[in-house]
């Protein structure tokens, strides 16, 4: 086994980790986008699939409130955009905030930031203690 382990070359073990830049619209039409494919980002959160549940679920309560036809279909998906789009970014800019920080060289900055982990939890409760469900019930609206 730790011939196996050994045999393997050393840049074996990375692999590239890709976003984009938010998409200025995630629908077209009766076409629309959610999770990754309307707004990708790095893994640091951990937030990838929940961003999808969350889309998933505000798209489907948007769908049952629309208004009859086409006109609705199309109220319901802009809706959607507008309720999503900034906890998205967010998410993203945060997402790529952390994967510079935790990549920072030992020195300042790195002490900086250790100490900041400290608050940590707190820092990052609008993320991973979102509600889609509360938030779609207060009715508020970006």
């Amino acid at each position: 086994m730790t011939g196996m382990v050994g045999a393997v070359e050393q840049d074996a073990a990375w692999w590239a980790l890709h976003d984009f830049a938010p998409l200025l619209r995630w629908s077209a039409g009766r076409v629309v986008l959610l999770g990754d494919a309307a707004h990708a980002m790095l893994p640091h959160q951990g937030q990838g699939a929940n961003q999808a549940i969350e889309d998933a679920v505000t798209l489907a309560h948007c769908l049952a409130a629309a208004g009859p036809g086409e006109p609705g279909l199309l109220r319901a998906i802009a809706r959607y955009e507008r309720l999503r789009r900034a906890r998205t970014r967010q998410t993203q800019r945060y997402s790529r905030l952390a994967a510079r920080l935790l990549h920072l060289p030992d020195g300042p900055d790195a002490a900086r930031r250790d100490t900041g982990l400290s608050t940590l939890a707190t820092d990052l409760a609008w993320i991973h203690q979102h509600d889609a469900h509360e938030h779609l019930a207060a009715g508020t609206e970006p």
